[in-house]
């Protein structure tokens, strides 16, 4: 199976496909699907992506449905930076990355790396507890 990117409509007369090949349009997404024959409409397929975005995005899923997804800037959902200006010995972070096992950096406003006793609380946060009060910047990456 071969699968070409037009810019419209796919090429009258099959343009030399072979049975199975997928035509994706450029300009609307739409799918069609070779059959020997003709072209026929197929809905979207999870292994062929849709046009679009730019070169700083990714394609993300958007809510519950598997399926639905979106193009999104690539720190989206996989990067969080939160500055804590006031020196605390513990900060609670509720980045929102949906994974629980994230990577936690801090560093502090002399430019230090800074390591902290980090409690994964949750999916959508933690808490980072240190020996004395810290201010700085946290930096999480899923």
């Amino acid at each position: 199976m071969a699968i070409t990117w037009g810019f419209l409509n796919p090429p009258p007369g099959g343009g030399g496909a072979a049975q199975g090949d997928v035509f994706v349009s450029r300009a609307s997404g739409n799918q069609w699907r070779w059959n020997g024959v003709a072209w026929e409409t197929i809905e979207l397929r999870a292994d062929v992506l849709p046009h679009g975005g730019l070169s700083d995005e990714h394609l993300a899923r958007d809510g519950g449905d598997t399926f639905r997804t979106r193009w999104v800037i690539a720190a989206e959902g996989m990067v969080w930076d939160q500055e804590f200006p006031v020196p605390s010995d513990e900060w609670q972070c509720l980045h929102g990355l949906r994974y629980r096992w994230v990577s936690v950096q801090v560093v502090n406003t002399d430019g230090t790396i800074v390591l902290g006793d980090v409690e994964f609380v949750s999916t959508l946060g933690c808490i980072i507890r240190f020996a004395k009060p810290v201010a700085g910047v946290v930096t999480i990456r899923r």
